[in-house]
């Protein structure tokens, strides 16, 4: 890769490098139609085992892409929202 195309300079290939993973532009796009429950996602993203859905999603909260909301209820609810 040339050295004007690294993900720390380059907008275009950071977000290559974000959507470039498997599933995540499902992800993404299932997030996009609003806040979801993680077995919502699970769901909508057939075939996608819950230990790489749990990885993608720490990934995205990582980058500051999806937001993770916990609500103090019995049992416990978490729902996550693209980042505005």
């Amino acid at each position: 890769m040339l050295q004007v195309h690294e993900t720390e300079t380059c907008s275009v290939a950071a977000c290559a490098e974000i959507v470039g993973a498997k599933w995540t532009v499902l992800i993404v796009h299932e997030l996009s139609e609003g806040p979801r429950r993680f077995t919502q996602i699970e769901h909508a993203c057939a075939g996608i085992s819950p230990r790489t859905l749990a990885e993608r999603l720490r990934w995205l909260e990582g980058e500051e892409i999806v937001v993770r909301r916990s609500y103090a209820e019995s049992p416990p609810r978490v729902g996550r929202r693209r980042a505005v």
